[in-house]
């Protein structure tokens, strides 16, 4: 679907999410260190099939893929679920401006996060 809005990935049929498009320098931080971070600041057992808040992790080429499933699956084995989609990245577009910093604006914290930053 082209251009989607909000309002329209809200009604569940766009097969869209809600996401956040990280640019990293990786002579600074690794990849694989902000895969690590997202688990810890994002519940990866939140799963709602269609929906835009599913836990999802949209990858850059295969070695980014790669990194991703390593992460999980050393989560799996520590006993998390994780149930976080790993799936090609596509078309990003950027959400209306009101609903850009949507907590920071609101004086709020994300509901998504878990709190475990180490």
């Amino acid at each position: 679907m082209p251009d989607p809005t909000y309002r329209m990935v809200c009604g569940r049929d766009t097969g869209h999410a809600e996401v956040i498009l990280v640019e990293f320098d990786p002579t600074t931080v690794s990849y694989e260190r902000l895969v690590e971070m997202f688990f810890a600041m994002h519940s990866p057992s939140h799963w709602s099939p269609g929906s835009q808040y599913r836990s999802a992790i949209f990858t850059f080429g295969d070695e980014q893929r790669m990194v991703a499933e390593k992460v999980c699956e050393h989560l799996r084995s520590q006993g998390e679920v994780i149930k976080t989609e790993i799936t090609p990245a596509a078309k990003f577009w950027i959400a209306e401006e009101y609903h850009q910093q949507y907590y920071e604006k609101r004086g709020r914290v994300s509901a998504c996060g878990t709190g475990r930053i180490s």
